[in-house]
């Protein structure tokens, strides 16, 4: 994970539609993914959706947005999708989270991908003197 991502745990709450995989490519790239069990859509250190297989079917997911360059357009088709297959996203307290742009940009802000973005120096003062306890 790079500092400006925001990490949302997706759950997967049904079998999602057999054309999934090409309605992700549709918006993401393919990318090589980290481990056997899991694929990939989009950049490392960009924005980006990994799926984690169980017994060949996906079973949760992470979203990582790249909020160097927010892009609302291709949140908002990301969520759209999950949307449609009635997965939901986590908040980073872990409480469940509705793929809807709006709560989620909201809950991007209170991250600390969103601090390190709206002012780096700031942050890494922080970080040296002990502080983001928020973090």
């Amino acid at each position: 994970m790079a500092i400006w991502q925001a990490d949302f745990p997706i759950q997967v709450t049904r079998a999602l539609p057999p054309d999934f995989r090409a309605r992700l490519c549709e918006i993401l790239p393919v990318s090589r993914p980290l481990f056997d069990d899991m694929e990939t859509w989009g950049a490392e250190d960009g924005t980006r959706v990994d799926l984690y297989f169980d017994r060949g079917k996906p079973n949760e997911g992470l979203l990582r947005l790249d909020l160097r360059a927010w892009d609302p357009v291709l949140a908002g088709e990301i969520l759209a999708r999950l949307r449609q297959w009635g997965c939901n996203l986590l908040a980073r307290s872990g409480a469940p989270l509705e793929p809807v742009l709006g709560d989620v940009a909201l809950a991007a802000r209170c991250m600390p991908a969103f601090r390190f973005v709206e002012d780096p120096e700031r942050f890494f003062r922080r970080l040296q003197a002990g502080g983001l306890e928020d973090a």
